[in-house]
Formats: C-alpha cells, structure tokens, sequence
C-alpha cells in the first residue's frame, strides 16, 4: 500500500514536472518569436527609411485593399467603421492634420505640384465644381473665421516663395487694377470717380469715397459694447451700413473714434425759426465777421479779399428798427454796411422781418449765449404783430422814423433801410473772443457751443473738428462760405503762433553770441524783435514766401538727381460737364438724385450753382479725380506717355474760381534733346503725342 501511494506521488510530480517544462517551452517559443518580431520590425524600420521600400511596401498594401473591396460586404464594414471613427472629433482632427502633413510632404516635390495643379485646372473647369468649391470656403470661413485666415495666410506665404507664382500674383493684380488696354484702364477710372464722396460713415457720419470705407457687417457682427455704442444703423449707397477705416480701426482696438457721434461730434438739431437768409442771420448774431466776398467774373464761385474781421454788435437796436407789422411773407429791403457814410454796402438783400424776430425769441429762449449777452425782446410781440397786420405799411414805417434815432440806422426816401452795427465798435481778436464762432453763425450752431474735450471720450483738436464739419453728411457748414473762411483765418493764426520761426539779422548782431537758453525764452525772443535785430519767417504756412521758397527749392533737387523732366502738363477742372460731380452735388445738398436727361437740359448757370452752393465736395472731388488718374492712368502699366517714375504739381486757381494743376513729369529712358538723336526724339514723340493735318474736303 506505501509502495503504491509513493508510486503515485512520483507519477503525479513527474506529471507537474512534465507540464512545466512545457509551458517553459512554449515560453522560450514566445519570446523566440517575439525577439524575430522585434527584429523584423526593426529591419523593416530600417527598410522603410528606403523611399523605395516604402513606396513598394505602400503599393502592395493598396492592391491588398482593393482586392478586398471587391467584396461589397467588407466595403460596407470598412465604410461603417470609418464613420464610427470620424464622428470622434479628435480622431477627425488628428486625421486632417495627417493629410495635411503628407501633402505637404508632397508639395515639396516640384513634379507632384504641377500634376496637382493641373488636375485642379481640370477639376475647375466645370462651373458646378467651382461652386461647390466656392459654397464649401464659405461655410468654412463662417465656423472658424480666424482659423481660415491663418491657413490662407500661411498658405500663400509659402506659394510666395516661389518667383513664378509671385509674378503672376502681381500680374493679375495689375490687370485687375490697370485692365487690358489703355481704353479699359480709361473706364476703370471714371467708374472709380463715379459715386464720389457719397459713402456716409454710419460711425461719425462723414462723406467718404468708395476707398475710404468698408461694410460695417463684419463690426456689427461682432457685437462688442463699443461697436453697438459707435454704430448708428445710418444707410448711403446701395443702401448699405459703411463704416470708414479711421473708425474701424479703432472700433477694432476697443477705443471710441475721436470723429464717432458717440464722442459728442455733431450738430445741434436746426429748427425752423433758424431756417434764415444771409443778411437775416446777420441781423441776429453779436458778431459780424466782417470780409470781403467777392463772386468771380466766370462761374460765379466766391472768394475773398484781405482780413476777416470779428467785430462785436448790438443786436438790440436792429431789431427794434425793424418794422412789426408786417405779416410773414411781407420782406423790407435792407443794406448792411460797415459805416453809413460809405456808398457800397456789404450786404444788399430783401429781409423777413417776422423771420428775423422770432429767431432772436428762439435763441434768447433756448441759448444761454445769448441770454447772457444782455439783449432784450418783448415776448408779447407775436399778438401786436397779428392785431396791427391790417395797418398799411408805408403808415407804419413813417411812425417808426419818428420813434427810432439810432446812429447805426438809416431809411432812404425810397423805403429802403440802411445799418451799419459795426461802426464805433471795436474788433475783437478770433482767439481772445471764445466764442465769436457760435456767435457769428447762429443757424450753424442754433446758440449753442460745442462740447468740450473734458465732456469727451477722446480729446479732439479744433483742425480735427473744422475737417468734421466740412465733410458731415449734414452741409450746413459746408454750404457757409463766409463760415469756411472764418476757420481758415482761424486755423491760420494758430499755425502763425504755433510754427512761428526766428531769424536774426546779421548787420544788425554787433557779433553777439545766442545761445538756445537765449532763444528759448520768450522775452529775449520779443525783444530781438522790437529791436529790429531778428524777425519772424513762416516756414511751415502754406504758400507764404519761405513756404515756396522750400517747393522750390525740392523741384531743383529733383532736376539735379532725376535730370530734366520730360513732360509738362496741364489740367483743368470741366465742373459743368462732369455729370457725376453734379448728381453727387445734387443728391448731397438738394437731396434730389438728377437723371441724365435732367443733367443735359440744365443751362449753364444751374450748373455754376451747385458747384457755388457746396465748394467743398467739388474741391475734394477735384482733387480725388487728380489723384486716382495719376495712379490708374499715368502710372498703369500701358504707359501712355511712358514709364512714369515721379512727378511735381502744383495747384493754382483760376479766374472762376475752379482748381488748375501744373505738372512736370519724370520718364524712364526717355530720349534727351541734345544727347539722342534726333530720329528717337521723333519717333518718341509720334508715339506718344502723334498729331496729323486735316485735309480740307
């Protein structure tokens, strides 16, 4: 019994021994493998560094694929399963970024790139491709905006290293800009000049031309505080919201634009009371600007002649000269002058009693300017105006005589009045009278001052806010001629005092030595100047001496590196021909769009008025015109007086009034008089300027 028990206890351990040399076995057998694994993923790493390994390798594994699709059951497997994979987003993103990589990969090699491109040429010459193409960016821009632009970036970076791609690049931007020929380029230009400054800015509601704005969609899209602050939903062509870059960019960098209506740029709104002639806003305003304004023999524009005058007045006793019983159409004839002995009067017009009174009852009711100016009115003048209506009227102007003796008021035998309000008084300067602007020009600004900088956002200068009120979609400052030269005068004086310059004499130094302290302190300044030992120049003042001394002095400069120029040209303003100028004037000032026909059966003299009524817009569009036909014209690239590489002009006006530009023009490898000969001068010369005689039948 022991014997058969120790028997099976050796059996049993032979039995365990014999199943752990197996499974040792199968071990070693594992890692045998797995070592033959090892080494054949490593041979085939190796391999694979080999292109064309990789490429074998690579082609054996698609056959292998396509073999397998044959079957429709392992298609619909493989589909299924990819679609479970790609709606992981993260797996959706790393695949991309895979076929992104190998492409570029590719892209390297010059020959895949041709190929590519020219599968793509025969890709998009189907229209209906091309419009996926197009629908499939547009969505893509819409999701990820900033993502798209970042790639298109990068993209184009790299296809710019590339010279030929760069050529063709600028290529089609000069034709875009310049077209085919001399005669398209011709087109580009008057349809670039068409609409003119009527883009209104829905920002800070200025006129701007096509290339001063944007689409206001993308800003008011983004819907920050400061752009539903700035934007005013204000429409102009093509009934679109535009917004100008000035604003944009700073809308873009979360600042409030200084020109924006919500930096307190505007006009006070102008009620009906202010809706005054000329001489009848005279007659209300506590000063007069007096200048002297003259019509041009040609055109009828204005200009003036000598100094603007800020002369304070007396409204009180005008007003009281002025007849009450007059209904509200009636007018009286009335002159202005700056004296009464004088024969020629500033101001000669019909006025509107009625008008004139109950502007002065608005402005002394809502304008603190002028209830602090010490004028008085009788509020009860409304009920004895309609209770003497019937009165006649040479009855009421014979007591009126006798009631009023005032030294700056005259009546004429033939009924006409006659004020003077200026005489006796005494000028004021423009910047020691503050407020001698909204004084002047009560239908302007209705009596009311302009907002300070402390009430801003942005702090604006006085040039700043004269260019605003030039180019607002509202013209009233624009339509006031004497109101353009008061700012002119203005803003000259302060660039006198401000960009003043000191010159010492030499003969008159007894070989002093100054030193900067010395010329830095105001009261040595003074009185080198008392003393007759220095003197003022105005380097930096438009068009005074020195100023045109430096101009000229550039153009000799120009000539000494540049050579000769070899054109000289000249160009005039056609204001009555130009249509597109006077739709622009028209829709800008009358509010009214004029047709074609409407603009050939106006005479000459309409045309003359619109330029007169807003010689803003027409200088500005004048010189847009200049400008764009320089760049589109001159210097395209169908060269039509030659290769263009700088030019000098300078602007004059003429005798009616109308802007004229004198130019000289540099030309690359033009003929030289006296240096080529004379058979390259000629042919230059026909090329460019040909010229034929007429025959007689």
């Amino acid at each position: 019994m022991k014997k058969q028990k120790i028997l099976k206890l050796r059996e049993k351990q032979e039995m365990t021994l014999n199943i752990c040399k197996k499974k040792l076995m199968q071990k070693r057998k594992q890692e045998k493998t797995l070592n033959i694994n090892k080494k054949k993923l490593v041979t085939k790493k190796l391999r694979r560094q080999d292109p064309l390994f990789r490429q074998d390798e690579k082609t054996k594994d698609h056959k292998a694929k396509r073999k397998a699709r044959n079957n429709p059951e392992y298609k619909k497997q493989e589909m299924v399963h990819k679609r479970l994979q790609r709606s992981n987003l993260v797996f959706r993103s790393k695949e991309k970024e895979k076929e992104l990589a190998l492409k570029q990969k590719a892209r390297k090699n010059i020959t895949y790139r041709k190929n590519e491109l020219a599968a793509k040429k025969v890709i998009r010459s189907d229209p209906n491709n091309l419009e996926k193409e197009r629908l499939a960016k547009q969505s893509s821009r819409r999701k990820n905006p900033k993502k798209d632009r970042h790639v298109n970036k990068e993209s184009k970076k790299r296809k710019r290293e590339d010279e030929e791609f760069l050529q063709h690049e600028t290529l089609l931007k000069k034709k875009k800009v310049y077209r085919s020929s001399i005669d398209e380029c011709e087109k580009t230009f008057e349809e670039k000049t068409a609409n003119g400054p009527s883009y209104i800015c829905t920002s800070c509601h200025q006129t701007w031309f096509k290339d001063s704005v944007v689409s206001a969609e993308a800003i008011r899209k983004s819907s920050t505080s400061i752009a539903l602050k700035c934007l005013t939903n204000f429409r102009s062509v093509e009934n679109k919201e535009w917004i100008c870059h000035t604003c944009s960019v700073a809308i873009k960098k979360q600042k409030i634009p200084r020109f924006s209506i919500a930096n307190k740029m505007g006009f006070p709104l102008k009620p009906k009371e202010l809706q005054l002639y000329p001489l009848e806003e005279r007659f209300v305003s506590p000063r007069i600007p007096f200048m002297q304004i003259r019509e041009l023999p040609r055109g009828g524009q204005l200009s003036v002649k000598g100094n603007v005058v800020n002369v304070p007045v007396d409204v009180q006793p005008i007003v009281n000269s002025l007849p009450r019983t007059l209904d509200e159409s009636g007018t009286i004839p009335v002159k202005l002058k700056k004296k009464l002995e004088y024969k020629n009067s500033d101001y000669s017009e019909n006025v509107r009693p009625h008008a004139v009174v109950s502007a002065l009852h608005y402005l002394m009711n809502t304008s603190e300017l002028y209830q602090n100016s010490g004028i008085e009115i009788d509020k009860n003048w409304i009920d004895k105006i309609t209770k003497s209506v019937e009165v006649c009227r040479t009855e009421n102007i014979d007591e009126h005589i006798e009631e009023e003796n005032s030294d700056c008021f005259n009546l004429t035998q033939d009924t006409q009045y006659t004020f003077a309000p200026g005489e006796g008084q005494k000028p004021l300067s423009l910047y020691s009278d503050p407020n001698a602007e909204y004084l002047s020009f009560p239908t302007i600004f209705c009596g009311q001052k302009r907002p300070d900088n402390k009430e801003r956002d942005v702090e604006v200068h006085y040039s700043d806010i004269v260019k605003w009120e030039l180019r607002a979609a509202d013209r009233r400052v624009a339509q006031s001629v004497p109101n353009i030269f008061f700012k002119l005068k203005k803003i000259q004086l302060k660039n006198i005092n401000d960009k003043v310059h000191l010159a010492l004499r030499r003969c008159k130094s007894d070989n002093k030595k100054w030193t900067a302290k010395d010329i830095l302190n105001p009261g040595t300044v003074n009185d080198l100047v008392r003393l007759d030992e220095g003197y003022y120049i105005f380097r930096s003042i438009r068009n005074s001496p020195v100023y045109l001394e430096k101009r000229k002095k550039d153009v000799f400069s120009m000539i000494r590196q540049l050579g000769l120029p070899k054109w000289f040209g000249s160009f005039s303003s056609a204001d009555t021909r130009w249509n597109d100028l006077l739709r622009i004037l028209g829709k800008l000032n009358d509010g009214k769009e004029y047709s074609d026909d409407e603009l050939e059966n106006m005479d000459w003299h309409q045309k003359t008025k619109l330029v007169q009524k807003d010689p803003v817009t027409y200088s500005r569009f004048v010189y847009y015109r200049v400008q764009q036909f320089i760049k589109i014209v001159l210097k395209s690239d169908h060269h039509p007086i030659g290769k263009l590489t700088d030019y000098f002009y300078r602007v004059e006006f003429q005798q009616r009034g109308s802007p004229h530009i004198h130019m000289l023009m540099w030309i690359e490898d033009a003929p030289t008089y006296k240096v080529s000969s004379n058979e390259d001068i000629t042919e230059y010369i026909d090329k460019h300027a040909p010229c034929w005689k007429m025959s007689k039948t």
